[in-house]
């Protein structure tokens, strides 16, 4: 009896024990799924529900950048405390100059602007897409060819001078019509200004001419006397 029960014990010993390395073995092995049954929980670059961290259990998402019209005239943009205005653009063969005005509607402080920083710099896009970064900035009586630190006192309105050297040409003329873009840059702070219009202006060569100083014109006698020579006795 005691041998039965002892060998019945041993069969359900080794079935179990089959049963569980079975099993094991089953449920260790990487299962195959297609793109239509992954879950959004098994994305990893998925925002979760439920995260420690994500106390309100908000979930990110990435938005596309609203619209923009692409013929839309915009001539003023702020940076930082900074009103920003552009009033005039002109173009003369391969150089274009921008001008506005900036007002500090904050407390008096310096702003630093930069140009020839590439990343930072106060750059410009053409409609045909060329890229040119400001060769030069002038604030006020303030200019640099890579940047410039003025203070701006509240409430004062300041002129600035940006200029644009390299622009390509046609027929001595700048080619370009329109800045589609102009980005300009001060510590950290960008404004973005569109489709402004290039008024060409031709370089007319005048030759000036420097009179002789204390110059004494030659003026004939009225009454001239004629003396003869040799004249016999």
């Amino acid at each position: 009896m005691i041998r039965q029960f002892f060998r019945m014990g041993l069969v359900w010993l080794i079935v179990i024990t089959f049963v569980v390395f079975v099993a094991s073995d089953f449920f260790s092995k990487p299962k195959r799924v297609t793109s239509t049954t992954v879950k959004e929980s098994d994305n990893p670059f998925s925002s979760k529900k439920g995260n420690s961290n994500n106390k309100d259990e908000a979930v990110g998402v990435s938005e596309r950048p609203a619209p923009v019209d692409p013929e839309a005239i915009i001539l003023t943009g702020k940076i930082d405390h900074t009103f920003v205005e552009i009033k005039k653009c002109t173009g003369s063969g391969s150089e274009v100059t921008v001008e506005g005005t900036l007002i500090n509607q904050g407390t008096d402080g310096f702003l630093k602007f930069y140009v020839r920083n590439y990343e930072e710099s106060t750059k410009l896009y053409d409609d045909f897409g060329n890229r040119v970064l400001a060769s030069s900035i002038q604030i006020a009586n303030l200019e640099d060819n890579s940047s410039v630190t003025p203070k701006l006192i509240s409430g004062v309105q300041t002129n600035f001078v940006i200029r644009f050297k390299g622009m390509p040409t046609v027929g001595g003329q700048t080619q370009a019509k329109k800045i589609k873009v102009l980005e300009f840059w001060a510590e950290g702070f960008k404004a973005e200004f569109r489709n402004i219009e290039i008024q060409q202006v031709n370089k007319q060569e005048t030759i000036a001419t420097t009179p002789t100083p204390n110059a004494t014109p030659a003026t004939a006698s009225p009454n001239p006397t004629v003396t003869p020579a040799n004249i016999e006795k």
